[in-house]
């Protein structure tokens, strides 16, 4: 045709140019196809520039055409498709429509172009990287011309220019033509929790989409990953502007726009292809709504991160329309049941989302809305009021196809019917539960007037605007009404017990259960869109209050008679609320069962979702409540006239808090059994719950609140910077300052080293800068100051702590206490950084650290031996000499020896970690080992560690838990602790003491230094040093701790009787003379040893002077003790231990009276005479029967010495004749009767005993000497406490009452416990030695065989197996209670046994005598396999000791039957 144009006529050229037009109209179009869809970038290119070209020539073309046959353009009608070619440029040819259409492909070179250059930088960008080792560098070239890039394509598809449509289309169907398969398959709604607030903060979008989820990256680190990748070599549109405004560190937000216009063309797409005839219309439909899910998710996490990346308001990005039509949409797409039975029928349909997933989505885009930061609160509230009457009406027409189901004729056997029932109960389900959730979270609210606000979700449903109070004539209150009729339907249906149902309708009510009626109170809790009576004229009478309150019917009311508008609106609204509280009481016990059922519901995170509706819903009502009647919501009793309603509002309350949290305020709720429990899911709530808390434990309410309940509000305050009082609080009682004796001994007032001025401190709170600031401060006071008044042992969590794995009843339990300890002591220090004035508190932080010292020193073994046979009866060989010494030089030498060397009362830098963790687990004191090592080792600027004492220490420590000697290394630790606690105990009470003698408190002084000096005297029990290493206490340390105790008892006896204080005090005077009395007889007797008086030196001993002080002390006790008795004050426990009231002073004093003369008896006989004469001074000061001080005269010294003996002894039996198991009187009296002959003869030697040794004029006086020796009848007293077999081997207990003196709490421990029957226990093997009675002596061992573990013996050997190591079963390992207990039982056995060898080789062997032996060597080798040890252990302890009377008893029974 070329050929011939030349010769052509003028038709034939208009017609060639006509074809020469199309064909490279054709060959643009197609290169323009080509270039769209091309997966190779460069020839992508090439394809565009080709179609470029071929559509110049083509208006050349058609430029000579119009001027040949001037027609304006060539009609193409053939070429249109409504699927996929329509616009002007298919329909027909002309210049303008080709130039328009070159335009548009001039903007989609753009793309090619810019595709082009994001692949070239993300090839540099690739080369230059190195995974795993360094970073992705982007220059700053590369940003700029990623920036650049970025906002090119933006400004291409943004909304709002012109061509949207075409534009979104193009930026659309390339995402799908890249993506659409890899959507189809990875696709999985059912990966993600229900609970929206979970699924958005913890979810990246990969657990629904899997890897797709990337392609469009939210984060630079998926753009990275997507640059690694080596599927980008042709990226979608999306890819190319996503990651070239991360990359380029640009602002995101533009994408909100672009992916709502994604979405809105995704829909209306569907709804296009869906009305065409197409077979595939179903599969494209399902594409464009999986596609549209995919948008709404991208849009949702977008969102979700706008808080923290807020650059400008969303607003700008996201208009109110754009939310309300995707919303919109949605729901019509989740309605429509005919397209989605269609879709279930489509062999493909589980490739793409079911209906419950979009809405999955669109509530997920909700929840995101309600939390973004970024856009207004019209925008939100409009949204979520949109949602919400799509919710009401889904489930109004749910509830219709639900019913019509229901009451089908259908056979409710079939399968299919079962399948169709559970569909639509998931359906009524998921929108009951987001019904609830909205409703619960947006309630009415009351203002100061008393008018109802009601929330945008009831104005929205009821249509009504934010101005509703004008709108009352546009009220539509239809869809309200069918909402809740539907409601109603449903609570029929599930209660419904009459009529046959199936057992699939059986478990769809269950299912509805838990969603319908929180539905049903959440819709409780908004009132004031209902008809109001006035309208009718209706006049309410007492039956329409559900208050048991009269006076509700007139709180309001003037005198006048009539009722003002306002007053009315208040009485409406207290009868709503009345009525409202039944109305959710009703319901939550229909379905109290399922009150702590979890599962696929909003919020899960915060708790079972019913309770939790009920909680929110119930707890808004209440501070509605107290605001309708003009009272602080912090209040803690309700308002007068809705006490019956708020008693009712605050039970449910009770059970919902019950299942959330674990713990129950009333009786009718039961504590969850559950161990999962949860937070506050914010300061709001944690404030409605201690509102909750102090209404039900009001004043009236004398029980203790749960402290699980604080606990679980604190965890809802936000961390916040510690103020200055704290610090400094915390600063003076951590104090590492190594000086431990100036805070002990020192007697000042101020307490050194305190900061006073916090006294005087305003304090304004902590807490957060926000609105909520006045609420957190309040809480958080509130918390602490309930957290401190709370018993000990109600705090602490029950959960299991970490590391106890392996750990044993006792040490699993003593760690619990010591963690409650320390929770309490926590909370009072909280407590006291608002209240720095408060004594108690400061009391109660000195108990804390008493307490748990205490519980380590009981779980010691006691290394001194409280017992001393040569005391309990007379040696066999008279007492030596011993070198007395004068005052000052006793002083000095016991001053060298209390030069404490290589001796540390603690390590570290403060003292917080010996209460912050507990030493009875081994795990957890690794734990502080490690902390306290930390802290020891910083690094000097050289490099080299910094060498510390504490460290060197340390260290010496760590190489004991090395070599694998576990108790040890405990042992070391607690010493440490021992001394720690009770340093800071001793300032927590200094500082009580100094407020208490400044009147700044409310506790008496007296009752501070009663407990000051009963702690201090607590220090001498045992004789113990603690610290590292443990050693025995001096004799000057004694003594000035004794002197220290002493001060204080006095003055508290002092300020007792001052009437300067305006509390009274509550020191019992005797109590604290008798602990007087104990500190003189302690200072006493670390002076024994001096010089007795001479006439060149007339002065009396340091020791006379205090012991007669003791006896006076003692004896005006007694005399106040016994009025106190009588007065009907006193306490006497029969049944043992320390409460014996005036029987306890009367045995103190003749007990000290006797140790007096004994004391003085067991003098060499260089000094007898002069100690005699002493003792008698001493003990003659106080008698307890005046006739015996008349027997003699006061010259005749040795007869009175046996006066004042016979007088104590009697006093002594006069206790044990009062109580039979006054165990201190038992052991007394016993070893008083034995040393009945040195008494009476101070050079007899004791031997056998007999009681012919004392005349009978002289025995008549003592009524206890009435066997034939001595031994007898000590045995006849002490045998007393070991007269049946008890599980705790001697008859003592530990007994305590209701407020014990400090002797009572003294020996309210293991500790003393344990040292008094090791005592008793002895004395009584000692005496059955002397009586021969070695039966006695073999069923005692028998009882202790098979005796529990004592505590100390326990916690050594446990110790032993710490970490694989030898539990050590030899009875020559362990020294706790149990194994001295059977050693003594042993070794007595087997001297008796050695006695009676010692007798045959005297005396020969006769037939009794070989008898003897055998049952000798029978005993003997029952003895040393009690042993339970091997050959190499026993010569072990034999080098280390003394040999061992068991083996040797063994042994020479054997030897002797040999021979």
């Amino acid at each position: 045709m070329s050929s011939r144009y030349d010769a052509a006529s003028n038709d034939q050229i208009a017609i060639i140019l006509e074809l020469k037009c199309r064909y490279h109209w054709l060959a643009s179009t197609y290169y323009t196809w080509l270039g769209h869809r091309c997966n190779d970038i460069s020839v992508s290119k090439d394809a565009d520039d080709l179609s470029l070209e071929y559509l110049d020539v083509c208006l050349e073309i058609l430029s000579e055409y119009q001027q040949l046959c001037g027609e304006q353009s060539i009609k193409t009608p053939h070429l249109v498709s409504p699927d996929n070619r329509h616009g002007s440029h298919w329909a027909s040819l002309s210049v303008d429509v080709l130039v328009n259409y070159k335009q548009y492909l001039l903007s989609t070179a753009v793309v090619s172009k810019n595709r082009q250059a994001f692949h070239n930088i993300s090839c540099q960008l690739k080369e230059g990287l190195t995974p795993d080792i360094e970073p992705l560098s982007i220059t700053e070239d590369q940003k700029i011309e990623l920036s650049l890039l970025g906002a090119e394509l933006l400004n291409r598809y943004k909304a709002g220019k012109e061509q949207s449509r075409e534009k979104t289309e193009e930026l659309f169907n390339d995402f799908i033509l890249a993506h659409g398969v890899h959507l189809v398959s990875e696709n999985n709604d059912e990966r993600i929790s229900h609970d929206w607030e979970v699924a958005i903060s913890t979810s990246n979008g990969k657990d629904v989409w899997g890897n797709v989820w990337s392609v469009i990256p939210s984060t630079k680190t998926e753009s990275i990953e997507q640059i690694s990748s080596a599927l980008l070599s042709n990226p979608s549109i999306m890819q190319v502007l996503s990651c070239s405004l991360l990359l380029s560190e640009g602002d995101t937000q533009p994408l909100l726009s672009i992916y709502s216009q994604l979405i809105t063309f995704a829909l209306e797409s569907r709804a296009r292809i869906l009305q065409s005839s197409t077979e595939d219309r179903i599969e494209k439909g399902n594409m464009m709504l999986l596609a549209s899910k995919y948008f709404v998710d991208k849009l949702t996490d977008k969102m979700s991160k706008a808080p923290s990346e807020v650059h400008h308001k969303l607003d700008d990005d996201l208009d109110e329309q754009t939310l309300h039509g995707i919303i919109q949409l949605y729901q019509n797409t989740f309605s429509v049941e005919h397209e989605i039975q269609t879709e279930e029928a489509n062999d493909q349909s589980s490739k793409y989302p079911a209906r419950c997933d979009l809405f999955h989505s669109a509530s997920r885009l909700v929840f995101a809305v309600r939390q973004c930061r970024g856009l207004s609160t019209e925008i939100k509230h409009s949204v979520e009021s949109i949602y919400f009457v799509g919710l009401v009406k889904a489930f109004v027409q749910g509830k219709i196809e639900f019913a019509s189901l229901i009451t089908s004729v259908s056979d409710k056997r079939l399968k299919t019917w079962q399948t169709q029932l559970n569909n639509k109960a998931t359906k009524i389900c998921f929108i009951a539960n987001e019904l609830a959730e909205l409703m619960s979270k947006c309630t009415t609210c009351i203002d100061s007037d008393g008018n109802a606000r009601v929330s945008h979700l009831m104005k929205g449903l009821v249509g009504l605007g934010d101005d509703w109070h004008d709108q009352s004539e546009s009220l539509d209150i239809a869809p309200l009404a069918q909402f809740s009729e539907s409601l109603l339907w449903f609570w029929k249906f599930m209660s419904n017990r009459i009529d046959a149902t199936s057992p699939s309708e059986n478990a769809v009510k269950d299912r509805l259960l838990v969603s319908v009626c929180a539905t049903m109170i959440a819709l409780c809790g908004s009132p004031g869109v209902s008809v109001d009576f006035a309208s009718s004229k209706y006049s309410p009478t007492n039956s329409d209050y559900f208050d048991s309150d009269n006076s509700v019917n007139g709180v309001f009311l003037p005198d006048v008679s009539v009722e003002s508008e306002l007053q009315h609106s208040k009485r409406t609204l207290t009868r709503k609320y009345c009525q409202l509280t039944q109305c959710i009481s009703l319901a939550f016990e229909f379905s109290e069962k399922a009150a702590s059922r979890d599962g696929c519901y909003p919020s899960s995170q915060h708790g079972p979702f019913l309770s939790l509706v009920a909680v929110r819903t119930l707890s808004n009502m209440a501070d509605e409540i107290f605001t309708l009647f003009s009272e602080d919501i912090w209040n803690e009793e309700w308002p007068y006239g809705a006490r019956e309603c708020g008693s009712t509002l605050d039970s449910v309350l009770s059970k919902a808090y019950s299942s959330i949290y674990g713990f129950s305020l009333t009786s009718q709720a039961q504590n969850n059994d559950s161990s999962k429990s949860y937070a506050p899911e914010s300061i709001m709530a944690a404030a409605q719950l201690f509102r909750s808390v102090k209404r039900v434990y009001n004043k009236h309410n004398r029980r203790s609140p749960p402290t699980k309940a604080f606990e679980t509000m604190e965890m809802a305050l936000p961390v916040v910077e510690e103020n200055a009082v704290s610090k400094a609080i915390r600063g003076y009682m951590f104090d590492a300052d190594k000086d431990v004796d100036a805070v002990r001994f020192s007697r000042v007032d101020t307490p050194t080293g305190f900061p006073e001025w916090v006294f005087s401190e305003a304090q304004t709170g902590i807490g957060a800068s926000d609105e909520d600031s006045s609420c957190v401060e309040i809480l958080r006071r509130g918390i602490c100051r309930e957290l401190a008044k709370c018993p000990i042992s109600h705090i602490g969590s029950d959960e299991p702590e970490e590391g106890n794995e392996g750990l044993s009843e006792e040490r699993e339990s003593t760690q619990r206490y010591e963690l409650n300890l320390g929770r309490k002591f926590r909370a009072v220090i909280d407590d006291l950084s608002y209240d720095p004035r408060n004594i108690e508190n400061w009391m109660v932080l000195s108990e804390c650290l008493g307490f748990k010292a205490d519980i380590i020193c009981d779980r010691l073994v006691r290394e001194n031996d409280p017992y001393d046979t040569t005391d309990f009866r007379p040696p066999m060989k008279p007492a030596k000499s011993l070198a007395a010494r004068s005052l000052d030089e006793l002083h000095e030498i016991q001053s060298s020896e209390y030069t404490r060397r290589n001796w540390h009362p603690f390590i570290g830098k403060d003292l917080s970690a010996y209460m912050q963790y507990p030493w009875s687990n081994l795990n957890s004191l690794r734990d502080c080992s490690k902390h306290v090592e930390s802290s020891l080792s910083p690094a000097s600027e050289s490099g080299h560690e910094s060498e510390t004492v504490d460290l060197q220490i340390w260290r010496e420590i760590e190489s004991i838990f090395e070599k694998g000697e576990y108790t040890s290394w405990a042992n070391a630790w607690a010493g440490m602790f021992v001394t720690a606690l009770r340093t800071m105990r001793m300032k927590a009470l200094r500082v009580a003491r100094y407020l208490a003698k400044k009147k700044l408190g409310k506790m008496h002084p007296s009752e501070v230094c009663e407990d000051i000096g009963t702690a201090l005297y607590g220090d001498l029990m045992a004789s113990t040093v603690y610290g590292f290493p443990m050693q025995r206490m001096s004799n000057h340390e004694k003594r000035a701790i004794a002197e220290g105790t002493k001060y204080y008892f006095e003055e508290a006896i002092e300020l007792s009787k001052s009437v300067d204080y305006a509390s009274d005090s509550k020191t019992e005077s005797w109590e604290v003379q008798f602990m007087i009395g104990k500190c003189c007889e302690k200072i006493a007797s670390t002076l024994r040893d001096e010089i007795y008086p001479t006439d060149d030196c007339p002065k009396k001993r340091i020791y006379e002077t205090m012991m007669s002080e003791a006896i006076q002390n003692y004896s005006a006790a007694l005399g106040d003790a016994q009025k106190v008795e009588k007065a009907g004050g006193g306490q006497d426990n029969k049944n043992g231990g320390s409460s014996h009231g005036s029987r306890e002073v009367l045995y103190r004093l003749h007990a000290t009276r006797f140790k007096v003369l004994l004391s003085a008896i067991r003098q060499a006989a260089d000094d007898f005479g002069l100690a005699e004469m002493e003792a008698c001074r001493i003990s003659s000061t106080s008698w307890f029967d005046d006739s015996n001080k008349l027997q003699t005269s006061d010259d005749d010294v040795r007869h009175k010495t046996w006066d004042l003996y016979v007088d104590c002894v009697q006093g002594l039996a006069s206790c044990r004749k009062g109580i039979s198991y006054f165990h201190r009187a038992a052991y007394r009296l016993a070893q008083a009767l034995l040393w009945a002959p040195a008494f009476h003869d101070p050079r007899f030697c004791f031997h056998e005993g007999s009681i012919e040794s004392i005349p009978p004029f002289k025995r008549g006086r003592i009524s206890e000497l009435d066997k034939d020796s001595f031994a007898e009848c000590a045995a006849n007293v002490i045998g007393s406490l070991f007269d049946k077999k008890r599980s705790h081997l001697v008859a003592v207990w530990v007994t305590t009452s209701a407020a014990p003196p400090p002797f009572e709490v003294l020996n309210d421990s293991v500790r003393k416990y344990d040292a008094l029957r090791l005592k008793y226990i002895k004395a009584f093997i000692d005496t059955m030695v002397l009586c021969k009675r070695r039966d006695k002596i073999e069923t005692f061992l028998s009882w202790a065989v098979s005796s529990s573990q004592d505590i100390p013996g326990f916690y050594e050997a446990s110790a032993m197996t710490f970490q694989g190591g030898n539990p050590g079963n030899s009875l020559l390992s362990g020294s706790g209670f149990l194994t001295k207990v059977q050693r003594a039982a042993m070794i007595a056995l087997a001297k008796m046994v050695l006695q009676d060898l010692a007798l045959m080789k005297k005396d020969g062997i006769n037939e009794k005598a070989r008898k003897l032996l055998k049952d000798d060597f029978k005993l003997s080798h029952n003895l040393f396999l009690r042993l339970n040890s091997t050959p190499e252990e026993i010569l072990r302890a034999a080098h280390s000791n003394k040999p061992l009377d068991e083996v040797v008893a063994f042994c020479r029974c054997y030897l002797s039957i040999q021979s």
